[in-house]
């Protein structure tokens, strides 16, 4: 089970760019998803704060954003929706696009949660990383 971010948690980690694309379609119906181990009720002594957003927009603009970083990385960004927010296989998803999937995945969430990602084009990226691991594996 994958863990709940509240709106203000988010800073776009590994594990929070997971959830965000695990839940994409309830973001993007501008639906926060429920925090699964916290109470329905809020009792008289619970205050809440009044917004002047209203409810919808932080899903709509966190499920935007994700969009955007995920429209970024291309085919591989198609990947990594199908794999997390529909829930096909990495074995099926390998089969279709002819390539490996996991690899594709983990580049993705690695583009997505990067400082670097609005200047630098993902191919760019990739290209950059996998020189960099490669000569970090021949080191090792």
């Amino acid at each position: 089970m994958s863990m709940w971010y509240s709106p203000r948690q988010i800073t776009f980690t590994t594990p929070q760019v997971i959830f965000l694309v695990q839940n994409l379609t309830q973001l993007r119906e501008g639906q926060w998803p429920a925090d699964p181990s916290a109470s329905r009720h809020i009792g008289p002594d619970i205050k809440t704060q009044p917004s002047n957003k209203a409810p919808f927009e932080t899903p709509c603009q966190f499920a935007a954003e994700i969009e955007s970083r995920l429209e970024r990385c291309g085919r591989d960004g198609i990947i990594t929706i199908n794999h997390l927010c529909y829930g096909q296989s990495e074995e099926s998803l390998s089969a279709y696009f002819k390539c490996n999937v996991s690899r594709s995945i983990d580049n993705v969430l690695e583009y997505c949660t990067g400082w670097a990602r609005k200047r630098t084009p993902y191919w760019h990226w990739k290209k950059v990383n996998v020189y960099r691991k490669g000569i970090q594996e021949l080191k090792a």
